[in-house]
């Protein structure tokens, strides 16, 4: 299929597209505002976890080894979440899995 600027204003235009364009567009939208969220409170996060009150210092000496550790602290706190998805997947289906990631 080649999608011409013609063929997207008629897509665009067509009341039976619409449903999907809102369903992927809100999707993502959705995950903007959780990943941008989460990613603008992380030094809070860390503080929490830390117990820091000056900075979210890890263990190292340099900036970019404790930015490594940062983000591999932030991304072991989703681990669990994500087996638990793997796990529900075929009973409790992809579309309920992913509305409740939202």
């Amino acid at each position: 299929n080649n999608l011409t600027a013609q063929g997207l204003t008629d897509a665009l235009r067509s009341r039976s597209n619409w449903p999907k364009l809102l369903g992927c567009a809100g999707g993502w939208f959705l995950f903007d505002v959780t990943f941008y969220g989460n990613t603008i409170f992380q030094p809070t996060v860390l503080k929490v976890i830390f117990h820091s009150e000056g900075g979210t210092k890890v263990d190292g000496d340099s900036l970019q080894t404790n930015l490594c550790w940062q983000l591999a602290i932030v991304a072991l706190i989703g681990l669990p979440g994500y087996y638990v998805a793997i796990y529900f997947m075929d009973r409790w289906g992809r579309k309920t899995i992913q509305i409740q990631g939202f």
